[in-house]
């Protein structure tokens, strides 16, 4: 969990063997040591005096601040163990993967732990049935579930008075029984493209994003030699869905 938008976004769930899910778990880290258990109020580079925070390092982004400490904690290979390697006060840049977790010392004096302390964090989904789950990205709005629209903006913290929610291109990762895929719409609203979806039978739909990044590419097929669905306003992202297709037992 990199990202706060796990705690309040629709998200796609994968396991180990790729059988996806979709639904809200509002996960949280969870920290312990002999004696102490705490959960981790959110995740961002900004600290907040009441709370917990927690941020993975990027090497560009600096966490901490007056008046708070920040923990880095290292995990060692092989092991879920993982343990104190600095404890530093005011805004620092943390090194890529670093696991750091940023605390106002008089609100949390528990956490007042010397270098080399064991400290362990544990990602708790905080709904059944998404222990299983290994990769998780977060998007929405959900769109559709039980072949019903069941858009709800305000739930996942979406302006709809942005652009975000204008007539554009959208894309979205959709079940149909036990076959999922992606649909996309080359123009039109997020509630225009949940109607479309659940008419044409889908059982469950989240949008994963939407105008220019909003990319779909296709190999073989119509497409032959594959292609972009979207020729116009494509850009790099960040993040990609891929379906392989699997080998029967004839090798086809």
């Amino acid at each position: 969990m990199i990202a706060p938008s796990l705690e309040r976004r629709a998200t796609l769930g994968l396991d180990a063997h790729g059988t996806p899910q979709l639904g809200y778990p509002r996960p949280r880290y969870v920290l312990s040591a002999p004696g102490l258990q705490l959960v981790v109020n959110s995740v961002g580079s900004k600290p907040n005096p009441l709370w917990v925070t927690a941020f993975v390092g990027d090497g560009r982004t600096a966490v901490g601040g007056d008046g708070f400490t920040t923990l880095v904690l290292r995990q060692g290979p092989g092991t879920p163990t993982s343990t104190v390697s600095r404890a530093l006060s005011g805004r620092f840049v943390p090194s890529t993967g670093d696991f750091t977790v940023t605390f106002d010392p008089a609100r949390f004096p528990q956490l007042g732990l010397a270098n080399g302390a064991p400290l362990r964090y544990d990602l708790n989904w905080q709904v059944p049935g998404w222990d299983s789950v290994q990769e998780a990205l977060a998007a929405g709005p959900l769109l559709v579930s039980g072949g019903k629209v069941v858009l709800d903006p305000a739930r996942e913290g979406f302006d709809t008075s942005g652009s975000i929610w204008r007539a554009t291109r959208q894309v979205a990762f959709v079940q149909m029984g036990e076959r999922s895929g992606i649909a996309f719409l080359d123009n039109g609203t997020p509630a225009e493209f949940a109607r479309a979806l659940a008419g044409a039978g889908v059982s469950s739909a989240m949008r994963l994003d939407s105008g220019s990044s909003a990319t779909v590419y296709v190999s073989g097929g119509y497409l032959n030699a594959g292609g972009y669905l979207n020729t116009v306003w494509s850009r790099p992202v960040p993040n990609a869905l891929v379906f392989v297709p699997k080998l029967n037992a004839t090798g086809k």
